[in-house]
């Protein structure tokens, strides 16, 4: 009787060295990495540019436009690196290395992995810079590695039993992953643009740009995304920079918009254009409707606010407005705090209305505010509103390079 020696064939398969993958699977791996992290790098991009991109689309010409297109490039590449760096130091693969059955493995002393995947992928980024040389480098190596695999101190391998050169051609698996991986990636695009698009429709986007093309609106507020109109209207009138009319004609169009969440918002801006008492007070009333038996914390910001003035009680909403964001709730902040006597808290409620100081308007209001500061002597002497008794918010630089761009 014969045995078979079992150190034969499959011991003989397992201790066979691991090759590095074709140039093929590496450059499907790529692919396949852009379009699996791409919608995230996207997500990541709008939420930390996200102002950056509106006044983009708004003024393309800007002069601030080509450093900001240089940070953004930066940015997703980094971001991108990062990414896959997460996926290395964890599965030691990116997903497009995963699918294809690649693996870096890292040689030497285990410490500092996480750091070291990272200089490796922002090696193969910057790549480009130097012409493709480093990728090129894998050509002309003994094991094939290229230079930020030398640079990283790790190697790249396949995990596949027969690794031929058209190896990713003949596994009809890989074949059916990408397309999944295609069809999720253009189903998301897809589902982006529609709702996108529907979002254009609930802002009536259409119907405003008609209504701007026919000079509906008034020009002070050209600049200002049709988002953030209505809020940047009430807040420019309330310092007396924007027109009655100019607010009416806001106000309206976002209730003729019928969006519920800017309904109350626009009530209150109605009654600071109405000069009947008895139709101001309705439009107090409306702006609350349906939120009367709510706490004052949980009703909507345009409830809040006509409900302050209605009772003449400011104290609650200035507590409110603390943990609030955005032009109008900044404006307020400043205002009743100048209101309330609240001096300690005047030059840190001056410094955040300076934040959006990019409109012309709150320049202009800034501007006026330091100089009242500066030159008390002008101002009524009736007046009971005095910007920063305890704090001084008087800055000579900054008042002079905004007369210089106004």
């Amino acid at each position: 009787m014969v045995y078979q020696d079992i150190r034969d064939d499959n011991s003989a398969k397992s201790s066979k060295p691991l090759s590095g993958p074709p140039l093929l699977d590496r450059f499907f791996s790529f692919l396949i990495d852009y379009m699996v992290l791409s919608p995230f790098i996207s997500f990541a991009i709008f939420f930390l540019f996200k102002d950056a991109i509106l006044y983009w689309r708004h003024n393309p010409d800007a002069p601030e436009q080509n450093l900001l297109l240089v940070i953004v490039a930066l940015t997703v590449g980094f971001l991108f690196c990062l990414f896959q760096t997460f996926f290395i130091y964890f599965w030691k693969a990116t997903p497009g290395q995963y699918y294809l059955k690649i693996q870096i493995q890292f040689e030497g002393s285990q410490t500092f992995i996480f750091w070291r995947a990272l200089l490796r992928q922002l090696s193969f980024c910057a790549s480009p810079l130097f012409l493709g040389l480093p990728w090129l480098a894998l050509l002309g190596h003994s094991e094939g590695k290229a230079f930020y695999d030398r640079l990283a101190d790790c190697h790249v391998i396949s995990l596949k039993q027969n690794n031929e050169v058209f190896s990713f051609e003949t596994e009809h698996k890989y074949w059916r992953s990408l397309l999944a991986t295609l069809i999720l990636f253009v189903s998301f695009l897809f589902g982006a643009v529609v709702w996108m698009q529907y979002e254009k429709v609930i802002q009536r986007v259409a119907s405003f740009r008609q209504l701007n093309k026919n000079n509906y609106f008034c020009e002070d507020l050209k600049e200002v995304h049709i988002s953030q109109r209505l809020q940047m209207a009430i807040a420019m009138n309330l310092i007396n920079q924007l027109s009655d009319d100019c607010l009416d004609k806001e106000a309206d169009f976002v209730l003729w918009k019928e969006k519920s969440e800017d309904k109350s918002l626009a009530y209150y801006a109605k009654s600071l254009t109405e000069t009947d008492l008895d139709q101001e007070n309705s439009y107090l009333t409306a702006a609350c409707d349906g939120e009367t038996e709510l706490k004052f914390k949980e009703r909507s910001f345009g409830c809040q606010i006509a409900d302050s003035f209605a009772k003449q009680k400011f104290e609650p909403l200035y507590r409110a407005l603390q943990s609030k964001s955005g032009v109008l709730a900044t404006t307020f902040r400043y205002e009743l705090g100048l209101t309330l006597h609240k001096e300690t808290e005047t030059l840190k409620n001056f410094q955040a209305l300076q934040k959006f100081d990019s409109h012309r308007l709150i320049k202009k209001y800034l501007l006026s505010e330091m100089l009242n500061e500066k030159m008390p002597a002008e101002r009524s002497p009736a007046s009971v509103r005095s910007p920063a008794s305890a704090q001084k918010i008087f800055d000579a630089e900054q008042a002079e390079k905004w007369m210089h761009e106004l």
